[in-house]
């Protein structure tokens, strides 16, 4: 596999299982923070991240849609003293579940990536099936938002089927 080892790229973890955050000096070391769960995807990330050299800015987010997008401008308006980065090589967005297509179509993440180029974005589409009805699934607001900003977006994995989000596909 390719490897971006060391080449000090900024990487933007944004998560509901790491403590709250807004400091815009990245982190050197994922085992000093007490996470909320060690094997979710945010903290997942954010020790992958550091172990491969990169500068991981990880942002704590609570449980609602205007906390998530809160704690994200905090961290961006962090930069008034330094420049923020212009290059972003990787966004994880792990909110919680219900909040993908609030924090991903909110004006925080619009602006950070008006403010700086963002090449990757991995986030979760999640769905709930009610007993006799069809799938509500939460991410189709996200999808559009990436769009309207150029993003190409494909699915790379997922749990089930759904007829709007078919796994490898582009959408």
């Amino acid at each position: 596999s390719r490897h971006i080892v060391g080449s000090g790229a900024d990487v933007l973890i944004v998560s509901k299982d790491l403590p709250p955050r807004q400091q815009s000096r990245p982190l050197q070391d994922a085992y000093s923070l007490d996470m909320k769960s060690n094997r979710s995807v945010g903290p997942s990330f954010l020790r992958h991240s550091i172990a491969e050299g990169h500068r991981v800015h990880g942002i704590g987010v609570g449980d609602t849609a205007n906390d998530v997008s809160s704690q994200l401008s905090l961290w961006w308006e962090s930069f008034s003293a330094s420049r923020p980065p212009s290059w972003i090589l990787l966004a994880v967005f792990d909110p919680p579940i219900g909040s993908e297509d609030a924090l991903l179509s909110s004006p925080a993440v619009s602006r950070i990536i008006s403010g700086c180029t963002v090449t990757y974005i991995v986030f979760r589409v999640s769905s709930t099936w009610p007993r006799g009805s069809k799938a509500i699934v939460r991410g189709k607001d996200a999808v559009d938002a990436l769009v309207g900003h150029g993003y190409k977006v494909s699915v790379l994995s997922s749990s089930h089927s759904i007829d709007l989000f078919e796994p490898n596909s582009l959408l």
